[in-house]
């Protein structure tokens, strides 16, 4: 679970500088320990701001979906259907290894396309096996809203 706060509390921090240079991340509670793949938790605002312009956010953090047998070296495609045009997404990739084997996965690219009419908004990630043995990935995605 330490895993799943820190993503949420760097996801807070990152988008920090956007929302002002006096911003800061305040927690008002940490979510519970538990075997869930969700949490959410609104944490920020922006300090001495006008309390009419107070910046509310809610971050979520999701196990998005597991890609099996991920050879080295190789990139894979994820993404996401009808995701909100007005919130910030952001994957991770967590390798799945034997005990007592290594593995590493990294995102190497995030992007948005908007097609069609009605238009649809979709976010896109390239997630590389960047370790020396084929192994599984999780895929988790953080959207703050």
């Amino acid at each position: 679970m330490f895993f799943k706060k820190s993503l949420i509390s760097w996801c807070a921090l990152a988008i920090l500088p956007v929302l002002s240079s006096m911003a800061m991340a305040a927690p008002s509670r940490f979510a519970e320990e538990d075997d869930s793949d969700t949490e959410t938790d609104t944490a920020l605002f922006v300090k001495d701001a006008d309390p009419q312009m107070a910046v509310d956010a809610t971050i979520s953090v999701t196990k998005f979906s597991t890609i099996t047998n991920v050879s080295t070296g190789s990139t894979r495609e994820v993404w996401w259907n009808n995701s909100s045009a007005s919130t910030v997404y952001n994957f991770n990739a967590v390798p799945i290894t034997l005990t007592g084997s290594t593995g590493c996965a990294e995102i190497t690219r995030t992007w948005r396309t908007v097609a069609g009419n009605p238009q649809e908004h979709e976010v896109h990630a390239y997630v590389k096996n960047c370790g020396t043995s084929t192994i599984n990935i999780d895929i988790y995605m953080t959207s703050i809203k």
